[in-house]
Order: C-alpha cells, then structure tokens, then sequence
C-alpha cells in the first residue's frame, strides 16, 4: 500500500508540474497579445499626432502665403519696380518661445513680375514653407494679379480672379 501512495504521489507531482507550465504559457500568451493591443494604441497616437501637426502646419502656411501677399502689395504702393524676396521668419516672430516645440522658421518666397496683359498690372506669386526644416514641412502657393494705382493715390488694388496651388 506504501508503495501505490508513493506512485500517487508521484503522478500527482508530474500533474502539477504540468498545469504550471500550461499556466505559464498562457501568461506569456496574455502577455504579448497585450503588448500587441498596446503597440496599436501607441502607433494610432503617433500618426494622429503627425496627421494633427500637419494640419496645424498647412494653416500656418496659408496664413503666410496671405501675408506675404499683404507685403507684396504693400512694397509695391511705396515702389512699383519691386520684383520680391525671399522673406525668413525666425521662431519668435510668431509670438511663442524659443523653446515651444513648435518653434520653427518659415520662408515665404514672394516673386512679382510684370501681367502680360499691361503696364500698370503686377503678377504676384507667394510661396510659403512652414516650417522650413523639418519632415512635417507644408508648402502652400497662390497667385494673383494686382492693378497699380496711380502714383499720386500710394494705393494697389487687387483686380482679377485669384488662382490658387497647393503643393
């Protein structure tokens, strides 16, 4: 009788052993199906992110390109042979901080070349990067046509339909 107690206990021992190792291995299976879960979570977060930064990045843009028209126009009252420039905005110029993460340089090229249709008419192109230096850069353009005023009134007038690219 000794004997088949003994033997009890022994396949007992080897049956525990056994749902210990079962037990284990379903912990590791729980383990990475929730690092799996988490990885999803952590990627979906990482490209809503870049989706946001983008888009705050293309209405920054747009509102350069509007200045930059507003200091076309405003170049060419004082001065009708102004051809543009390349305009750097440097961090700070917007009101943040040096150290705000989104802190970053823009550049707004703005060109101006006589209308084909006649003297008095100015073609404006604007283009703006923003920010200039990073892999979330947004590039936004537009032109328009502008009438020179005559010099006695210091005024431009916008006339003509706006075309407007976005790159």
């Amino acid at each position: 009788m000794t004997r088949h107690i003994a033997r009890r206990r022994q396949s007992g021992h080897h049956l525990g052993r056994h749902r210990r190792g079962t037990i284990l291995v379903l912990a590791m299976v729980c383990v990475a199906i929730t690092m799996s879960i988490m990885m999803l979570l952590v990627r979906s977060a990482l490209s809503h992110h870049a989706a946001q930064t983008t888009h705050v990045n293309a209405a920054q843009a747009n509102w350069l390109v509007e200045s930059g028209f507003e200091r076309a126009t405003a170049k060419l009252a004082v001065d009708p042979s102004y051809t543009g420039e390349t305009w750097e905005i440097l961090p700070g110029e917007f009101g943040e901080t040096e150290s705000d993460a989104s802190a970053s340089p823009a550049v707004v090229r703005i060109e101006v070349e006589p209308a084909e249709n006649g003297s008095r008419e100015r073609e404006i192109h604007v283009t703006a990067d923003y920010p200039n230096s990073t892999a979330h850069r947004v590039r936004r353009g537009k032109q328009i046509v502008v009438q020179l005023v005559a010099p006695e009134s210091d005024e431009t007038e916008i006339d003509g339909p706006e075309s407007d690219s976005t790159n």
